[in-house]
């Protein structure tokens, strides 16, 4: 018994590239926007001369007390003015301004 090789249709190949090219733009965009959100806390919290700043994980949380939503980040940066690698993790609240910051640098 021989079977029968059916090609792909080329509409759907396309389709699959399409797809593969706008999930792989999104990607890139949503990590660039978590970056430059982090350095623009991270300035505004001390920290003004940093490069290498990776985000590994974002995680949605909330405030028992308050019932404030709020969003943590896990990053590492490198600060230029102390020569420090920091590592930690982030926490801003979307209904105010308030940061919390558990971050160590060696």
């Amino acid at each position: 018994m021989e079977y029968e090789k059916r090609p792909m249709p080329k509409s759907t190949i396309i389709g699959i590239s399409i797809l593969v090219g706008i999930t792989v733009l999104y990607v890139i965009y949503n990590t660039f926007m978590q970056s430059s959100k982090i350095e623009k806390v991270l300035k505004a919290n001390g920290h003004e001369y940093i490069e290498n700043v990776s985000v590994y994980a974002s995680h949605s949380v909330k405030n028992e007390e308050t019932k404030e939503k709020g969003q943590q980040l896990t990053v590492s940066f490198d600060d230029l003015r102390t020569k420090q690698h920091c590592k930690g993790f982030i926490i801003i609240m979307n209904n105010s301004d308030k940061v919390i910051k558990d971050l160590d640098c060696k």
